[in-house]
């Protein structure tokens, strides 16, 4: 087995030095950290010490992190232990409703396996149609529900193909520095395959045994705009799922956010649901 962070390391000093590309990537952000969001976005106010509403998101907006992650490593699968891992997403607000349309990509990039190509080991696609409802209670005004049908998948052909579908429900709720989030999922069944080359079989019959049925999110503001933020999911009948702990901080201008994120357990890519990864990632984040 080989160690390789000092070359990933030095790809990560690399990006860092370069503010200029991650303002453009960010130009649309407050200087305040952003996460979910209602109507607008849902930020840190260091002003007030709490989530607050920011603005108002028409059109284009952030959804799930934007990150960039030129060192990472874990021992757990094939290949070179080391990876570039980097995600985008946003969501489009439809016909000016509380209707979105959501996209998210991840990739795992074997960038520093040269003897191979340095090949892309696996990416996820995730599109999601979803609603988003703030009920005006007025003991819990801060409130808000989301309703949502979603895809993830690989985009691969048999025999690695990797895909399911849900509907899911969510709750977030900011409350002072902290911001809380649960997601619960009912997947839609597929019919079990006719046989090795049926494409319209399910690819992954098991896959809620290893990445249960729901998820909860909790992110607090530490020291000036520090944020730690985990994951925690899985499935109490079989023991399995994943946890995700991060730490970010705003660079000078608060244009973007270093960051690094342990994360173990099942579900990582989908290629790997049925396996346990444990993996340290260093870089940068355009939004949290």
């Amino acid at each position: 087995m080989r160690f390789l962070l000092p070359r990933p390391l030095a790809a990560c000093l690399f990006a860092l030095a370069l503010p200029v590309a991650a303002e453009e990537a960010a130009s649309t952000q407050q200087q305040t950290p952003a996460s979910s969001d209602g109507n607008g976005v849902l930020g840190f106010s260091v002003r007030s010490e709490e989530w607050t509403l920011i603005g108002n998101a028409r059109g284009l907006s952030l959804h799930k992190p934007i990150m960039i992650f030129p060192a990472t490593y874990s021992p757990d699968y094939s290949g070179e232990e080391t990876e570039f891992i980097f995600q985008f997403s946003a969501k489009h607000q439809l016909l000016g409703t509380s209707l979105y349309f959501g996209y998210t990509q991840k990739s795992f990039w074997q960038l520093y396996n040269g003897e191979d190509s340095r090949p892309f080991r696996a990416t996820n696609y995730n599109p999601e149609l979803f609603y988003r409802w703030q009920p005006e209670w007025a003991r819990l005004p801060e409130l808000g529900l989301d309703f949502g049908l979603e895809h993830e998948s690989n985009g691969r052909p048999l025999p690695t193909s990797r895909s399911w579908n849900r509907l899911y429900a969510g709750v977030f709720m900011p409350r002072g520095k902290s911001l809380y989030y649960i997601k619960g999922w009912w997947r839609i069944p597929e019919r079990d395959r006719r046989g090795p080359d049926d494409a319209g079989g399910d690819d992954n019959p098991d896959i809620q045994d290893f990445l249960g049925y729901g998820e909860l999110h909790y992110a607090r503001q530490i020291g000036k705009q520090q944020q730690l933020a985990l994951m925690l999911r899985g499935n109490p009948a079989t023991g399995k799922g994943a946890v995700s702990l991060s730490w970010s901080r705003p660079n000078a201008s608060g244009n973007f956010f270093y960051a690094v994120r342990l994360w173990h357990g099942y579900g990582e890519s989908l290629i790997d649901y049925d396996r346990s990864i444990t993996r340290l990632s260093i870089g940068v984040m355009l939004s949290r």
